[in-house]
């Protein structure tokens, strides 16, 4: 069985929850990260792996064929970076 390919824009404060899913071999593994600080994409390498792609431009992640994503940025960012990312087939969700 591969591994579910994995993508994520923003590593910031919420990223944590997302290295949970991170399980190369054992069912999924990110594959491809987006945020604004380059330092923090700087460090991806070292948390995910040396073949995570990184990028500073979302849009970037719609040619990395993955199988599902995160959007872990502020709350208002979700449902436009959602779009503009995934298409009429995304879905958010989101717990209070």
């Amino acid at each position: 069985m591969d591994d579910i390919r994995l993508g994520v824009i923003g590593l910031g404060v919420r990223s944590d929850m997302v290295g949970l899913a991170h399980r190369p071999g054992a069912g999924s593994r990110r594959v491809a990260c987006c945020d604004r600080d380059r330092r923090i994409l700087d460090a991806a390498p070292e948390r995910f792996g040396a073949g995570v792609r990184t990028t500073t431009d979302h849009r970037e992640l719609l040619d990395a064929k993955l199988d599902a994503g995160f959007i872990l940025t502020p709350d208002h960012t979700h449902e436009p970076l959602g779009r503009i990312s995934c298409g009429p087939a995304s879905r958010c969700s989101w717990s209070r």
